[in-house]
């Protein structure tokens, strides 16, 4: 369920053109994203691109990035506020 939700995701986040001025190395990324967001990584997966998709977020701040990795350039194609992580559901359950 997770993998799908991640999936499906990623589809949204095709990189545009304007993003690649976003994009750098994975490690200068994740430099950005956990020192001056102090992010954690939440959930990922891999797109039917073959695309990683990285949900971090900081429950403390309620910040959030989504990182999109191709080989070694990574984009953070999304950002934002009030992050939480919703309770379990029971598979069938619906959301």
């Amino acid at each position: 369920m997770k993998a799908l939700i991640v999936a499906a995701l990623a589809a949204l986040f095709a990189v545009p053109a304007w993003a690649q001025s976003n994009c750098a190395s994975r490690e200068q990324v994740l430099d950005i994203v956990r020192g001056k967001y102090q992010e954690e990584a939440i959930a990922r997966g891999i797109d039917t691109r073959g695309r990683m998709v990285e949900w971090w977020g900081n429950p403390e701040t309620g910040s959030w990035t989504a990182v999109l990795t191709k080989g070694s350039q990574s984009c953070i194609v999304g950002q934002g506020w009030d992050f939480f992580i919703p309770e379990p559901v029971a598979v069938g359950e619906p959301l």
